[in-house]
């Protein structure tokens, strides 16, 4: 018993220890999203350019997701690397459980998100078209925020970020 409490010990040390991944999209998950899914705390979602037609949930992880301007600091990136949650009214981001500013999303353009409903006061409101922040402090950071949109509803708050 002894034994298997030093293995145990020693194998969650190593854990802790060991460095945060990379995981590549799409070269290695077809989607940002699926990249979040599978992603342990501290990795790096690294998105190659182009249009990824889904909405993003960060899921409360502290990771960074970023284009490759993460790499180089080359502002092209931004525009090249975009999402859109195409017909979906969604927004295109969500940091909605708890992340905090090791939630990093970095060189994108967010575009095409049409909001989340939500209840406030007995009534009903739309936030957040292309980034919905609700109970988080996530950093947002050299990203192009445009083309987002609320529409049909009185209480509309935030359409590119809220």
């Amino acid at each position: 018993m002894k034994y298997l409490r030093i293995i145990s010990i020693f194998l969650l040390l190593f854990a802790i220890k060991m460095p945060a991944g990379i995981i590549q999209v799409p070269d290695s998950v077809e989607t940002i999203q699926a990249a979040i899914d599978s992603a342990v705390f501290g990795d790096t979602v690294l998105v190659a350019e182009g249009e990824y037609v889904e909405t993003i949930d960060f899921l409360g992880k502290p990771l960074v997701i970023a284009s490759h301007f993460l790499l180089d600091a080359d502002t092209s990136h931004i525009s090249t690397t975009i999402i859109n949650p195409g017909s979906l009214q969604a927004p295109a981001v969500v940091f909605a459980t708890g992340e905090d500013s090791t939630s990093v999303l970095l060189g994108f353009t967010i575009t095409g998100g049409r909001g989340a409903t939500k209840n406030i006061g007995g009534g009903t409101a739309k936030m957040g078209g292309g980034i919905l922040i609700a109970d988080a402090s996530a950093t947002i950071s050299h990203n192009q925020i445009i083309g987002n949109q609320l529409l049909g509803d009185n209480l509309a708050l935030g359409g590119g970020i809220v």
